[in-house]
């Protein structure tokens, strides 16, 4: 409301003091002018943030007059503006205002979007499950490459090497069944260590 549109009690030298005149400005009451107003601050989007207020749909503004709105008490942003004011609050003891914790923001967005959160839900998951599979799909082919790609020879060493391996965990018993074994397998390949005397005489004491 205008102090033009209060009625006038008396006037000053045929002047309303409420009116004025062009002439004679002054004589209306007012507030004295700022001297320079806020400019709106520039729009620079940064990370998310989420923040929770207890006033379900509270209304705040910035320092330049920017309207900032609660829905459900929840608001995220990516506004470096609106993230400052609302930073400068929590810090200056708003009671009315905190982060929101990871609970909260899945809450509030099943609240706002719950077709739209189970839907991101879903794909995280199943995008989670391709990579899995398909990462061990390639392990899987890289591995039969590099089968392919070495030589035959350094194969068999490969695999008399992985023999010695087992047969190192052995005792002599099961060193001289398992050579046994393989030799009675026709065809079979026998890369194993060979087994020593010294074995052999204490596999027969046992």
């Amino acid at each position: 409301m205008s102090f033009s549109s209060l009625p006038s009690t008396a006037s000053v030298g045929g002047v309303d003091p409420l009116v004025g005149t062009p002439e004679q400005p002054t004589l209306r009451p007012h507030v004295a002018p700022l001297q320079s107003i806020t400019k709106p601050q520039p729009t620079i989007f940064v990370a998310a943030k989420a923040y929770i207020c207890t006033v379900a749909n509270a209304s705040l503004h910035r320092y330049d007059g920017t309207r900032i709105g609660f829905r459900f008490g929840f608001l995220e942003t990516n506004v470096q503006a609106t993230q400052q004011y609302l930073d400068d609050e929590i810090a200056a003891g708003n009671t009315y205002l905190r982060h929101a914790t990871a609970n909260e923001i899945t809450e509030a967005k099943m609240r706002l979007d719950p077709v739209g959160t189970i839907r991101e839900k879903v794909k995280e998951e199943i995008e989670q499950e391709l990579r899995v599979s398909l990462e061990a799909e390639i392990r899987q082919k890289l591995g039969i490459l590099q089968e392919l790609n070495t030589p035959s020879a350094q194969q068999a060493v490969n695999n008399s090497n992985k023999d010695a391996e087992k047969l190192a965990g052995m005792d002599a018993v099961e060193r001289l069944k398992q050579v046994q074994t393989a030799a009675k397998v026709e065809g079979a390949r026998v890369t194993l260590n060979p087994v020593s005397t010294a074995d052999i005489k204490q596999a027969a004491k046992g």
